[in-house]
């Protein structure tokens, strides 16, 4: 196919082969429609790969919130401490314990911290899940 040539004006148009294109658009589009509805991949709510994504985020915020609000709480009357409070003689002992003891604390507070950034990371991804979810049902119901 030659390319056009710079120097002669492009053709003009006739109105009825503008209005042949404005047809085939319209047609084209209409079928493209079609061919989106029933290309579209169906809801996958209520089948068993949702159920299973949807347990796995539960079985997470379960196991991140337990760590998150229940765990290393107890930590001031552990029976270990305890006994090794009993089986201090010396001031020293008790300074060096007393050191021990509070970098055990600073660590706590560290895994604690992560803890709970990992809780607010699962529970936000959760509530993507269902949002997205929500969004899906809500433009499956606007298709006639």
């Amino acid at each position: 196919m030659p390319l056009p040539n710079p120097s002669h004006p492009p053709a003009k148009l006739l109105r009825t082969d503008l209005e042949k294109i404005d047809q085939i658009k319209a047609a084209t589009e209409a079928e493209g429609i079609k061919q989106s509805k029933h290309n579209r991949p169906k809801n996958i709510v209520g089948k068993p790969i949702w159920y299973i994504i949807l347990s796995i985020y539960a079985i997470l915020l379960t196991f991140t919130g337990f760590v998150t609000f229940f765990h290393n709480n107890g930590f001031a009357s552990r029976k270990e401490h305890i006994e090794q409070l009993d089986l201090i003689a010396t001031p020293e002992e008790l300074e060096i314990y007393r050191q021990m003891i509070d970098s055990e604390v600073e660590n706590i507070g560290a895994i604690n911290n992560m803890a709970n950034q990992a809780f607010n990371v699962v529970l936000g991804s959760l509530l993507g899940f269902l949002s997205a979810t929500l969004t899906t049902l809500d433009s499956d119901e606007n298709d006639f």
